[in-house]
C-alpha cells in the first residue's frame, strides 16, 4: 500500500458519502507563491520538510537555519545557499517550478562542484555562483513569474489524493 493513497475495500461509497457531507475546506487565499530566505529563516514551523540536500550534502532543518543565519562575508557559496534553500522550500510548498527548476538544479550542481559551503570560490567561478543566486533571489521575491506571497503566509501543500 502506497503511503500517499488510502485503500478501502467495500467502504468506498460509505466514505464518499461521509466526505460529501463534510463542510468544504476553506480555500487558501494564495497558492503557489514565494517567500524570501528571511521568512524561511524565521519561520521553521512553515517548512514543508525537515531535511534538504544542498550541494549533494544532507542537512537537517536546524542545520539549514544555521546556514541561513551565518553571515556570508562575501562567500558566494553562502550567498547562493540562502537563495537555493528558499527557492527549494518555495517549490516544495507549491510554487510553480517550471521557470526555475533548471536554475535550482544548476545552482545545486555548482555548489557541489566548488566543494560545498565555505569554500570561497573566486573569479569566474564566484561570478557563476552569484549569477545563480541572483536568479533565485528574483524567484524568491516574486520578480520572475511566480508571485510573492502577500502577508508572508505560504499555504500548505495540497493533500495527497484518495484512491478507492
Amino acid at each position: 500500500m502506497s503511503r500517499n493513497h488510502i485503500h478501502l475495500a467495500g467502504a468506498g461509497l460509505l466514505l464518499a458519502g461521509l466526505l460529501a457531507a463534510l463542510p468544504s475546506p476553506v480555500e487558501p487565499q494564495e497558492t503557489g507563491c514565494t517567500l524570501t530566505q528571511g521568512y524561511w529563516r524565521t519561520h521553521p514551523e512553515a517548512w514543508p520538510v525537515d531535511m534538504l540536500m544542498l550541494g549533494g550534502v544532507p542537512y537537517t532543518k536546524d542545520q539549514l537555519i544555521g546556514v541561513l543565519s551565518t553571515p556570508s562575508r562575501g562567500d558566494a557559496t553562502y550567498i547562493l545557499a540562502y537563495q537555493l534553500i528558499a527557492a527549494t522550500l518555495n517549490v516544495m510548498s507549491g510554487a510553480d517550478s517550471s521557470g526555475i527548476a533548471t536554475t535550482i538544479a544548476n545552482a545545486d550542481a555548482w555548489l557541489a562542484s566548488v566543494g560545498g559551503l565555505g569554500k570561497w570560490p573566486t573569479g569566474a567561478e564566484r561570478q557563476t555562483g552569484i549569477a545563480y543566486a541572483s536568479q533565485l533571489d528574483a524567484f524568491n521575491n516574486g520578480l520572475s513569474g511566480v508571485p510573492h506571497c502577500e502577508g508572508g503566509v505560504v499555504p500548505p501543500p495540497p493533500p495527497p489524493p484518495f484512491e478507492f
